[in-house]
């Protein structure tokens, strides 16, 4: 089950960059911020594992102890690990929530001379400034050595421990010599 999660997280992980690099190379601050966002918490799941990582086995879909996770305490875990995690992920949420700053990002001032001080109004996402893409490419780095750093940690950890120290796996008890 280790195994499973973990390289869960690595397919996330892939699927998040990659979506995100698309989208910023298509100007889409939307779909670019909101990829980012679940990629950090991507990260933070990983911190959380890494932490306790007893707690593998509430991500279990055949334990019926498990009770899935409340995305707050796996932020707050990151938050203790990665400086600055929880001012950023504040700002990627903006873009994935109907706020102020997701909803203005098709208002610019018009670019027509005759309609100085207008604003102009697009349904094609892009970004305000490029600025705002070239911090979209600073948080993707960022995230990508994030998770390998992270996602590294935490497959030496689980190689390490003891299966019967991490509780209920896959369905049974696991004991000193059981298959993953």
């Amino acid at each position: 089950m280790p195994r499973m999660v973990l390289l869960g997280l690595l397919a996330r992980a892939e699927a998040f960059h990659r979506g995100a690099l698309r989208a910023i190379e298509e100007n889409n601050p939307f779909t670019a911020f909101t990829l980012l966002r679940s990629y950090s918490e991507n990260a933070a799941m990983l911190v959380w594992l890494k932490i306790a990582p007893e707690r593998i086995s509430q991500l279990d879909p055949t334990n019926p102890n498990a009770h899935g996770l409340k995305i707050g305490r796996i932020i707050k875990a990151a938050e203790s690990r990665l400086l600055g995690f929880g001012a950023i992920y504040e700002q990627l949420s903006a873009y994935a929530h109907p706020a102020g700053t997701s909803l203005l990002v098709s208002w610019r001032p018009s670019e027509r001379e005759s309609e100085a001080g207008a604003l102009a109004w697009s349904t094609v996402p892009a970004f305000k400034t490029d600025a705002d893409a070239e911090i979209a490419c600073f948080w993707l780095v960022e995230l990508a050595e994030a998770n390998k750093e992270l996602w590294i940690e935490c497959h030496r950890l689980f190689e390490a421990l003891p299966a019967e120290s991490l509780g209920r796996l896959g369905g049974f008890e696991h004991t000193a010599g059981d298959p993953e």
